[in-house]
């Protein structure tokens, strides 16, 4: 196992390998990622969430880190790519509506980096993401007047 992660009432695995993740417990927003499977009465032991679904743009690649928030879970793939799934409650998915998604969809909005990765993400309990990216684009984005 390479990674763990709990939400409020859900639980995410990512396998050593990345290219595996298994989800379980409360799915009513879609959060563990899995459509409509335990979306009633939540999924009570890990199914392997779909990572490579048929519609291009879709996390197809390792995955090499996941989160859950409350009611929402996130994954970043290798290509730095990230993807969300669950309560899109307040922009909780960062899709840029309120909109939930019982499958992994890819948030198209991220900024592009040059030279910057994508390490750890973190979601909380409120359902908003924390996404720490390399200090160098920290270091550019303060000079340019921006909040860090």
């Amino acid at each position: 196992m390479r990674a763990a992660a709990a939400g409020a009432a859900h639980s995410m695995v990512l396998t050593a390998e990345g290219a595996s993740v298994w989800a379980w417990g409360d799915n009513r927003h879609g959060q563990c990622g899995l459509g409509s499977r335990g979306a009633a009465t939540g999924q009570p032991w890990p199914n392997r969430v779909d990572l490579n679904p048929t519609t291009p743009g879709r996390a197809t690649s390792v995955v090499t880190a996941i989160s859950a928030g409350g009611h929402h879970s996130l994954v970043v793939n290798a290509d730095g790519a990230l993807f969300a799934a669950g309560r899109g409650r307040h922009g909780a998915l960062g899709l840029g509506n309120s909109r939930s998604h019982r499958v992994l969809v890819p948030v198209v909005r991220v900024p592009q980096f040059h030279c910057a990765l994508v390490v750890p993400v973190f979601c909380n309990v409120t359902g908003f993401a924390e996404i720490t990216i390399a200090r160098r684009w920290n270091t550019q984005h303060r000079h340019s007047g921006g909040e860090h």
